[in-house]
């Protein structure tokens, strides 16, 4: 499995995402972190997927893992303010 190719599925997944494919996406920023366990923007983008789909509790623990990948992601923090207002 090439580590490179983690990119890719996200950036799939953030098309999925736009189109309104949830579970499209789920699966592309999944497989994505499989390939790549530290790839931050994968579980932010899988938490916003989540957050979308009013899975809460796990779009929070997505943001929060990306935030302990890396802890200056500005926009992980604001998505897990947005998630905590919509609860």
């Amino acid at each position: 499995m090439n580590p490179e190719l983690a990119k890719a599925y996200n950036n799939r997944g953030y098309a999925y995402d736009w189109n309104y494919e949830g579970e499209k996406a789920i699966a592309d920023y999944n497989q994505a972190i499989k390939l790549r366990p530290d790839y931050a923007y994968a579980y932010n983008n899988r938490g916003a997927a989540y957050m979308m789909s009013e899975d809460s509790e796990q779009a929070i623990r997505d943001f929060n893992r990306a935030i302990e990948l890396q802890p200056n992601f500005p926009q992980a923090y604001t998505l897990i303010w947005a998630t905590h207002i919509c609860i």
